[in-house]
This record gives structure tokens, sequence and C-alpha cells, in this order.
């Protein structure tokens, strides 16, 4: 048996599945802690390594906890002056 390559082609990508402009649940959930600055919330259980990075890049500071090898994330917005 022999294993198959890929080999790149031009095609097109699959139709968008979210409509562009309405908001994800992570960016809701930002969204709310703009709200409460300084203020931590758990956003995430049984996450993948990787999940907090999407809180990350939309300007929120994290916390993680492995538990049997997924992550429990926590994310919050800084209050002025921290």
């Amino acid at each position: 048996m022999t294993a198959n390559k890929f080999v790149m082609k031009a095609e097109e990508p699959p139709a968008r599945t979210r409509v562009v402009g309405n908001p994800t649940r992570i960016d809701k959930q930002v969204a709310l802690m703009k709200k409460h600055p300084g203020q931590w919330f758990k956003v995430r259980e049984g996450a993948a390594g990787g999940a907090y990075r999407v809180y990350a890049q939309r300007g929120c500071e994290t916390r993680t906890k492995t538990i049997e090898g997924k992550y429990d994330i926590w994310a919050r917005i800084a209050a002025d002056g921290e």
C-alpha cells in the first residue's frame, strides 16, 4: 500500500460560515470584560492548549491551568494604571 501525497492545486475555499460583522462569542465576552476592567472571568473549561491566544490577540491578559491535558482559561482587560 502506498501513501497518497498531497499535491497543491488551485481551488476556491468554502463559503464563509459566519456572517461578516456578526460578533462571535469571544468578541461578546471581550466586550463585557471591557465594561469591567480589572475583573477576572473564567472564559473556557477543558480547552485546547492554544485557546488562550484568541483572548490575548484581543488585548486580554490571560491565565491558564492545566487539568488532565486540557486547559481552563481566565481572562481580563487590565484596569487603568495596571
